[in-house]
């Protein structure tokens, strides 16, 4: 289910995953397992984020006009949520970037080996958001 809150609300939340906005930074944090069952979900919940407008004090956007999400929460994402978190940085109005911290190593290999990690508007970021 797919809802719009405050911050520390779930933009969206299955039986697998979260996705919320964090206290007091304002990053969007995904908790869980990402897979083809809610992947396209999950990918829904950032574009909306990344298309908003940014000047709401509860949305993941920082000054710069990045959208940082934090990973740390992660426990597991398959190739489809990979893809589509790849996708939602291709679709990052101009200006703004995915900045992913906490990236499981994991991933962060599996996306460097495919080249995804060189995207110019996705950043993955060792450093709390």
């Amino acid at each position: 289910m797919l809802v719009e809150g405050k911050e520390g609300d779930s933009l969206y939340a299955d039986s697998y995953v979260v996705v919320a906005r964090t206290a007091p930074s304002g990053a969007l944090s995904i908790a869980g397992f990402i897979d083809h069952r809610n992947a396209e979900a999950v990918a829904g919940a950032l574009i909306a984020e990344l298309n908003s407008d940014g000047t709401g004090s509860a949305d993941g956007h920082r000054p710069d006009g990045d959208l940082h999400v934090d990973l740390r929460g992660l426990e597991f994402v398959d190739v489809a949520g990979i893809r589509r978190i790849v996708r939602v940085a291709d679709s990052a109005p101009e200006k703004r970037r995915l900045v992913l911290h906490g990236l499981p190593p994991t991933i962060r290999r599996v996306m460097s080996i495919v080249g995804w990690a060189d995207h110019p508007k996705l950043v993955i970021d060792e450093a709390s958001p």
